[in-house]
Order: structure tokens, then C-alpha cells, then sequence
């Protein structure tokens, strides 16, 4: 191998690390323009409201492609647990954002767990927002 070539292959195994390093840090930090946004699906991420259909509806018009639904930053979805029911499924909880589970008392299905995609592939809940079980119900016997 001479030279040129030892420098060409530096080079893009520079650009490919970097390329990749850059495309995760997106991913993992903000949304990209075409994410389904909850709240566009009706979600009123109020802390009180069931959110559960539309990010169920936002979560199901993203599947199968390059964008996910996302809990928007500053808000505080309120969910009972969510079926991601498509191969190929993303969430996308926003630095800032919340998705909190209502006590197991008031879910329509007791025994499900937060998520399930049961026999599903390629599913994805990612983002530096907070997944809150709402565990403090659990704990202190108020199921």
C-alpha cells in the first residue's frame, strides 16, 4: 500500500466514525423535523389527561419508517400501558419531557406491563426524558 493510499483509508475511517458518532449524539439528544409529535395526535400532556390513545395513534403513523413519536420537552404525558404493536416502533421522550404512567388501579388492563411488543422487532424508546412508573403508588400499597 503507498502512502496515498494509507492517507485515503485514514480518512474514511475518520469520516465513518465520525459520521456515526455525529448521527447517534442526533438521535439520542433531539427529534428529527418529521417525528410525530404527540401532542399534533391530540395528546394534551397536562399531567392529568389519558394520553394513552394519542401516543398510541403517533407512535403507530411513525412505525415502520425513519421517524418516532415524541413526548415533547415541558410535558408530562400521562399513559396507561402502550402496545407497540408495529415492527420497527419508536418513542421518543425529549430532555425535559415526562411519560408517566397512571396507578395500576385505573389501567384497563392491570396485568400489562409499561410497554409490550410482544414478538416485534426493531423497537425503540430513546431520549434523555423521564420514564416515571409512577412506583410511589406500588410502594406505599395504593394500587
Amino acid at each position: 500500500m503507498n502512502c496515498t493510499h494509507f492517507y485515503f483509508f485514514v480518512w474514511v475511517l475518520f469520516c465513518c466514525i465520525n459520521g456515526f458518532g455525529a448521527h447517534q449524539q442526533t438521535q439520542n439528544n433531539r427529534h428529527q423535523a418529521g417525528d410525530c409529535v404527540v401532542t399534533s395526535y391530540g395528546a394534551k400532556c397536562d399531567a392529568k389527561t389519558d394520553d394513552t390513545q394519542p401516543i398510541k395513534d403517533a407512535i403507530n403513523a411513525c412505525a415502520g419508517g425513519r421517524y418516532a413519536a415524541m413526548i415533547p420537552s415541558g410535558k408530562v404525558c400521562m399513559t396507561q400501558p402502550i402496545d407497540l404493536s408495529r415492527d420497527n416502533s419508536k418513542l421518543f421522550v425529549a430532555t425535559g419531557a415526562t411519560l408517566r404512567m397512571f396507578p395500576k388501579k385505573q389501567w384497563t388492563n392491570p396485568k400489562a406491563p409499561m410497554f409490550y411488543a410482544y414478538g416485534k422487532t426493531a423497537v425503540q424508546i430513546y431520549g434523555k426524558g423521564t420514564l416515571d412508573g409512577n412506583g410511589h403508588t406500588w410502594y406505599n400499597g395504593q394500587q
